[in-house]
């Protein structure tokens, strides 16, 4: 069962994100056990296959969150089964990117894409967001 977050319904939580599985899509699954935005990069670049002129950077992720032409399926969603335990500057900088991606997509277009959060994590996210708008 989903639960729509209040952040505009962008990000979707769920219950025992580590058992959630999802089918007719590529799945990208993130740990909890990223410290640091080089870790997530790489733990990104490999789950998602990213293209090799992903420059491991904020920006090159949004573009790349926009882009997924190397990816056969439509949908794309990325299991976060915990939060990473990122300094609070980059864990908002990773939301922010996550939401501005996700609303880019627009219906009709050849992918789409979908972002997992654990429940016990929407606490933290809201407030990280909550952040984000002031």
């Amino acid at each position: 069962m989903k639960e729509k977050s209040s952040t505009a319904n962008i990000f979707i939580y769920v219950h025992d994100a580590k058992r959630y599985i999802v089918n007719d899509a590529f799945v990208a699954r993130i740990s909890g056990r990223i410290e640091t935005s080089k870790q997530l990069f790489e733990h990104l670049d490999s789950t998602l296959n990213l293209p090799g002129y992903f420059g491991l950077n904020w920006d090159a992720l949004y573009d790349c969150l926009r882009d997924f032409h190397w990816i056969e399926q439509h949908k794309i969603v990325i299991i976060h089964d915990q939060f990473p335990l990122l300094k609070q500057s980059d864990a908002a900088m990773y939301l922010s990117v996550l939401h501005d991606a996700v609303l880019d997509w627009k219906s009709g277009e050849e992918h789409s894409l979908e972002v997992i959060f654990d429940a016990h994590d929407h606490e933290n996210i809201r407030s990280l967001m909550s952040q984000l708008k002031s």
